[in-house]
């Protein structure tokens, strides 16, 4: 299950953890390899990921007008 945020700081995706990873997936409604793909490029803290597949699509949808 997605880790939920602690005092410490803001919630972060573990690709170490299957469950983890598909929780995530249907959180953001995307693929595995997706997911994998947006932590490599915008780092593990959930908000970050979110943002970044939201700009993926955005501009995916840009490309295909």
């Amino acid at each position: 299950m997605a880790q939920q945020a602690t005092s410490s700081g803001p919630q972060r995706i573990d690709l170490e953890d299957p469950s983890e990873v598909a929780s995530w997936s249907d959180q953001y409604g995307c693929t595995e390899e997706q997911l994998r793909s947006a932590v490599k490029a915008a780092g593990a803290v959930a908000q970050d990921v979110r943002e970044y597949i939201a700009k993926q699509a955005k501009d995916a949808i840009k490309r295909a007008s």
